[in-house]
């Protein structure tokens, strides 16, 4: 973890959003800029040598104040615009390369080596940190620069080398410090108005003498005026410190260099390069001794406030902690007590103290003795005691003290005095008492709640538990102490992972941890547990302890989980039910339904509440009124209603729907909620009318069936019995005279009784046929197939193949009805004559009936909805014996019904299906 020595300082390490680095990053672009052409207007003629190099030096210190994830973007600012810089100033482009080269080489290894040399941005307080930091920063860095820059150098490698080591060194000996030291300290620097003043009145200085010894001047004049620098460097570093000096040493380079560059001062003689190289000497020994100077300064400050400050604590610690002293001579009896141990024993420290003798007034029994024991055993063996004690004042109360005793002995090693102190410790004793009540208060809770709290130290990696250690993890103890890692096997292998991440997501980021998770014991057991806990951390950041509790959930977590699975069937139950959930509020008049009911009254661009009103406007309207008086008949002693009536869908479709509600009522009896469930029952309600109608259909039928067959006894037999009768009447009356005559009249009259009872077995065959039962399907539809073609003329060509020798007689049944009403609606409908008819048993168990023609046929869609009764009959029939039914025709392309019919009635499914 990073610790607080190396966080930046500056408030811009909290850089987080691109639009604020892009700005920082424009703002180093142009310093760079300027302190580049700086360096080119301070250069010395004729090459405008640069004697000082401050861009890199102040990238640096900008990269030291900012996070590392920032440090491209400004790096790449800062030396693009150096190198524009150069380029604008006549640099040559090969000779570019290879200072930005050794600048990028520069920054980068300046930056990332001192902030891990120095752990950050450097605090150049102490002398130890300034020796690293001159070593590296001021001697190392600058010197690998100008070794890789130099390589391409127009002038003499060796020469060019020096001048920039030198000028690079400078900048990292005051622009970096001065950049540092003001970030950390101005704010606090800038609360005194008088800094201010002085800060002033030094620079002015500076810049008066400064200008007169470098400017003021011309070719030849003795260095006299450089010693007047010195007071104002003195100023600078006994007043401001290191920040005083690195800016007072900026300001005295700029001028210097400014001068030189103008033939002017004491270096303007010794000619271009000799001059930088003289210029730059004396800056860079002028600086490093005042910087040391003001380095010890204030490490002296800093050692001096640390004594002013330790002492105050001491004087404040001993102040607080109530501590007396005292000194007892066993010789002579003498007692002396210092004035506060007079106000811990509540005497008056004007009158002498109690003898030795006198000290059992003072202590409860208990402590007298104890302390008594103690004294006769450092008198008789020469031990150090140290004994909490309970103490009677003169008024009656009692206070706990600490008291520390001592033997003293002579040159013999005799015991001559005993010497030592008393501290009241009796608001510590209370709060112990105190803490100890709450620490057993707060065991008790543990064990009665099935909680548990712990205490990791997070060096030692031991963890320290208590409370229903039992019920969480199985431990028979109500403290254990044990590595974190014998805690972690309790923990699900499927939870932890994720858990110990969270545990060190909030070590890393100061925040409290909370996770739930389950338990494994080594028996199986799984248990659920809701943890807590929060980190605590040393000064430098770094995690010591952390404390916390857990609590066991698994009543919890199993309760949500029936109650989850309880509404998913709940809602699987509404959606499979086409159901859905309202909640009317009376007051506010609006209601709120569930998300099905999008989907069933077909409201999706409506949204989910909508009031009564706007509910009602959707009621058909002839329901309306029922649905209003549902609801005016709820009272507190009769809260249900349940109601059906009809909905409008936007798409013009009509619902069924039926609503269940329970109302609650206020104290003065008046509704002001209702909730309840709607469900659609259009599927139902259509059930129910088509099955209305089938069935006056079917009592239509057995009408229109009772009026054929009495048509066909009173039109057909009737009148054949009729004719019969008269011929035997006219027979009997008029015999014949021959007997042959006789003989075939008669035989005419049996011919036509044959034919009378030959149409009687045809309708009693229609009825009911006796071979279904005695000879089988397969027989009876053969036989009927005979008779009906015989009695409508017509050709039916039947087949049948693999039918087992025993069919259920229901099955066999419903296959010859259809046979029979496929068969009369193809003569009437068909317009052909020729007809077939097959009967096959398959593979899978089932009988299949197929009655074809090659007819007129129909639509099957035009026909759907307007089935007759026959087509009703047919698939009724099928159905009752779980069989499929289907018709396959088109106009002028034929008809054939197809029954599908198991010979299990446990297996197979109802459906009609037509193309």
């Amino acid at each position: 973890m990073e610790s607080t020595q190396n966080r930046p300082a500056w408030n811009i390490a909290d850089l987080a959003s691109p639009l604020s680095a892009g700005v920082l990053a424009c703002l180093v672009a142009i310093v760079c800029y300027q302190s580049d052409g700086l360096a080119y207007v301070f250069g010395i003629p004729p090459d405008h040598i640069a004697s000082f190099w401050p861009a890199t030096a102040f990238l640096v210190a900008v990269l030291l104040l900012v996070p590392r994830r920032i440090w491209p973007v400004l790096i790449a600012a800062g030396l693009g615009a150096m190198a524009l810089a150069d380029l604008e100033h006549g640099v040559r482009f090969n000779f570019e390369i290879w200072i930005t080269l050794g600048n990028l080489a520069e920054t980068v290894v300046a930056a990332l080596g001192i902030s891990r040399l120095l752990k950050g941005a450097p605090h150049l307080s102490s002398l130890k940190t300034l020796a690293k930091y001159i070593v590296f920063a001021v001697i190392l860095v600058p010197f690998g620069s100008s070794l890789l820059g130099g390589l391409g150098s127009p002038l003499v490698y060796g020469l060019q080398e020096r001048i920039w080591f030198l000028a690079d060194a400078l900048a990292f000996l005051t622009v970096t410090p001065a950049i540092l030291n003001w970030v950390r300290e101005g704010r606090e620097w800038a609360r005194k108005s008088h800094n201010y003043l002085e800060f002033a009145a030094l620079m002015a200085s500076l810049v008066l003498f400064g200008y007169l010894t470098f400017m003021g001047t011309v070719r030849g004049v003795r260095p006299a005026l450089l010693y007047s620098l010195v007071p104002l460097l003195l100023w600078a570093a006994l007043r401001l410190g290191l920040k005083g000096v690195s800016t007072s040493m900026v300001v005295v380079a700029l001028l210097s260099i400014w001068g030189a560059a103008r033939g002017r001062g004491p270096f303007s003689e010794q000619g271009a390069l000799n001059n930088a190289l003289s210029l730059q000497l004396f800056l860079f020994f002028a600086a490093i001794p005042f910087t040391v100077l003001a380095v010890v300064v204030e490490e002296q400050k800093g050692a001096q406030q640390a004594l002013i400050d330790e002492h105050a604590l001491l004087t404040e610690a001993q102040r607080l902690a109530q501590m007396g002293s005292w000194q007892w001579d066993p010789h002579t009896g003498t007692v002396t007590w210092s004035r506060e141990l007079y106000r811990i024993a509540g005497l008056d420290p004007n009158v002498p103290p109690p003898s030795y003798k006198e000290f059992p007034k003072f202590y409860t029994a208990e402590s007298w003795e104890r302390l008594q024991g103690a004294v006769e055993k450092a008198l008789r063996t020469g031990t150090p005691y140290e004994l909490d004690l309970e103490i009677v004042r003169p008024d009656a109360t009692k206070k706990w003290i600490r008291t520390r005793g001592e033997p003293y002995r002579d040159t013999a090693g005799r015991v001559i005095t005993l010497h030592g102190t008393a501290q009241d410790i009796t608001e510590r004793k209370l709060s112990d008492t105190e803490l100890a009540l709450a620490h057993d208060r707060l065991r008790l809770a543990m064990e009665s709640g099935k909680s548990v709290g712990w205490d990791r130290d997070v060096k030692s990696g031991r963890d320290s538990l208590f409370g229903d250690l039992q019920s969480m993890f199985g431990i028979p103890s109500e403290v254990y102490d044990g590595r974190v890692e014998d805690f972690h096997r309790y923990i699900h292998p499927e939870d932890r992972r994720w858990v110990l991440e969270a545990i060190d997501n909030a070590m890393e980021t100061h925040k409290p941890y909370a996770a739930e998770f389950r338990l494994r014991w080594p028996d199986g057991t799984v248990r659920w547990l809701a943890a807590k806990g929060k980190f605590y951390y040393s000064r430098d950041g770094e995690p010591e302890r952390m404390l916390g509790m857990a609590v066991d959930i698994t009543d919890r977590k199993v309760a949500e989980e029936a109650l989850r699975e309880s509404e998913e069937r709940l809602r699987l139950a509404i959606q499979a039910g086409r159901m859905y959930v309202f909640d009317w509020d009376v007051i506010t008049d609006v209601i709120v339904r569930s998300q099905e009911s999008t989907h069933i009254l077909g409201l999706t661009s409506e949204p989910i509440k909508l009031t009564k009103h706007e509910l009602l406007a959707r009621v058909h309207p002839e329901d309306r009124s029922t649905f209003i008086s549902s609801l005016a008949e709820c009272t507190p002693e009769s809260p249900n209603t349940q109601i059906s009536y009809r909905f409008l869908r936007p798409d013009g479709s009509v619902l069924w729907l039926e609503r269940t509600g329970h109302a609650f009522f206020d104290e003065q009896g008046r509704m002001v909620r209702m909730i309840g469930m709607v469900t659609d029952v259009t599927e139902h309600r259509l059930a129910e009318e088509a099955l209305s109608r089938v069935g006056g259909r079917l009592i239509e039928a057995h009408e229109e069936e009772r009026t054929r067959i009495a048509r066909e006894l009173h039109d057909d037999i009737g009148q054949q019995l009729a004719l019969l009768a008269n011929d035997v009447e006219e027979l009997g009356g008029n015999l014949p005279d021959s007997a042959v005559e006789v003989r075939n009249r008669i035989h005419e009259q049996l011919k036509r009784v044959q034919e009378i009872a030959t149409d009687i077995h045809a309708i009693s065959h229609r009825l009911h046929s006796s071979k279904l039962q005695l000879l089988g399907i397969v027989a009876a539809a053969k036989s009927f197939c005979k008779e009906f073609s015989e009695h409508h003329r017509v050709e039916i060509n039947f087949t049948q193949a693999d039918i087992p020798p025993t069919v259920p007689e229901e099955i066999s049944l419903c296959l010859f009805r259809v046979l029979q009403e496929a068969l009369q609606n193809a003569v009437k409908h068909s317009g052909v004559r020729h007809f077939k008819v097959e009967l096959r048993g398959a593979s899978d168990r089932r009988i299949h009936l197929t009655v074809r023609d090659a007819g007129l046929g129909f639509d099957p869609e035009a026909v759907r909805n307007k089935r007759g009764l026959g087509l009703v009959s047919m698939l009724e029939r099928v159905n009752l014996v779980k069989g499929t039914f289907s018709i396959d025709s088109r106009p002028d392309g034929g008809t054939t019904i197809h029954a599908r019919v198991p010979l299990d009635l446990g297996i197979g499914s109802a459906a009609v299906a037509g193309s």
